[in-house]
């Protein structure tokens, strides 16, 4: 079974299409809405198939799929773990236009929450990073998570790993128990698609290749440029996935 974890704007919805095209709806399982015990969830879903809907099944994706790994593991099952990593200030940047736009579609999930608040507060990314410094943040506006490290949170939470909202460079030991996680994940890079792809379409033996981008963030494009300071900020709140991006950009 491959699992691909969609994590947010690192070009996941481009890559779930192409799924769609090597995979038929029967082989497929796609799942989008939110929830609220994804590991409960992902547990009871797979132990409700039957053993011929496992093997009808090849590939999962999901921005909660890896919730399955532990179970997977637990069983014995093969898998192949994919997940796409993308450089943080870039990826923070495209979020907080995307939020911004789910809000005033009046989108009602995270996303659309996180971007309300903002706009409610006219908050720049600025503000928001400088906000983060006031005691209780984290746990108040936990709907903003995307912003602090998420991409490493969300390759390691179903390991039992949780990261907080910090400035801090990751200690040896945080690294050491994110790496053990990651290393269940074949891990590819916005910042080298086709190539991820052409590599993932010749190991899982996919006719269909497709490297068109889909999902943009539109409004970013009219956006002003940023400011070498606030790409500064938004690194000193991401520093676990820029070296976790800076890893892997290094074994290309």
């Amino acid at each position: 079974m491959v699992i691909f974890h969609h994590i947010p704007k690192t070009a996941g919805t481009s890559f779930v299409s192409l799924l769609q095209r090597n995979y038929s709806d029967e082989e497929l399982f796609l799942s989008h809405a939110d929830k609220e015990q994804p590991a409960v969830w992902w547990r009871e879903w797979y132990r409700s198939l039957s053993d011929e809907r496992r093997r009808q099944i090849k590939c999962v994706a999901s921005h909660t799929a890896n919730r399955l790994i532990p179970v997977l593991l637990e069983d014995g099952a093969p898998f192949h773990a994919l997940t796409l990593l993308r450089d943080p200030i870039d990826r923070c940047l495209s979020l907080y236009y995307f939020v911004l736009e789910l809000a005033r579609s009046d989108n009602r999930e995270a996303g659309g929450q996180a971007g309300r608040f903002l706009l409610e507060n006219q908050w720049s990314l600025d503000d928001l990073y400088r906000h983060a410094e006031e005691p209780g943040f984290a746990d108040a506006n936990h709907f903003l998570n995307g912003f602090f490290d998420a991409q490493a949170r969300a390759l390691a939470r179903p390991f039992g790993i949780t990261l907080g909202f910090s400035r801090q460079a990751p200690s040896p030991e945080e690294r050491a128990r994110i790496e053990a996680a990651i290393a269940h994940y074949d891990v590819g890079l916005l910042e080298d698609y086709n190539r991820t792809i052409d590599r993932w379409a010749a190991a899982f033996s996919w006719r269909h290749v497709d490297y068109e981008a889909k999902n943009i963030t539109r409004s970013r494009k009219d956006a002003p440029p940023v400011s070498p300071e606030t790409k500064a900020l938004i690194r000193s709140y991401n520093q676990i996935d820029s070296w976790l991006h800076e890893s892997f950009l290094h074994k290309r």
